[in-house]
C-alpha cells in the first residue's frame, strides 16, 4: 500500500517514476518467488531477466501513460479555452438582440 501510494504521489519526473516502479517490481519478483512451488527452481540468470523485463516494461507504460495523458488533458484545455469565449459571446449576441428587438 505504500508502494501503491508514493507511485501516485511521486510521479513529477521520470527518475521518479523508474524508482518507484523498481521499487514495485522488487516486491512483486519476492512474492512471486515465495509464493512459487517449492519444487520449482528457478535461476538467477533467468530471475534476474524477469525482474529486468517486468520494470522496464512497467517504466515504459507509466511514462508512455503519463505522456499521452498529459497530451490529452492539453488539448481539452485548448478546447475548451477558446471554446468558451465562443460561446459566451455567442450567448451575450443572442442576449443583446433579444433586448433590442424588444
Amino acid at each position: 500500500m505504500i508502494i501503491t501510494g508514493a507511485m501516485l504521489a511521486y510521479q513529477s519526473t521520470p527518475q521518479q517514476v523508474i524508482f518507484w516502479q523498481l521499487a514495485n517490481q522488487s516486491v512483486n519478483a519476492v512474492v512471486n518467488y515465495t509464493n512459487r512451488s517449492g519444487d520449482a527452481d528457478i535461476s538467477t540468470a533467468e530471475l534476474s531477466a524477469n525482474f529486468l523485463g517486468a520494470t522496464t516494461l512497467a517504466s515504459g507504460t507509466a511514462l508512455g501513460i503519463k505522456k499521452v495523458a498529459l497530451q490529452i488533458f492539453k488539448s481539452v484545455f485548448w478546447f475548451e479555452f477558446m471554446n468558451t469565449p465562443y460561446f459566451t459571446v455567442t450567448l451575450y449576441e443572442d442576449t443583446l438582440a433579444f433586448e433590442e428587438t424588444n
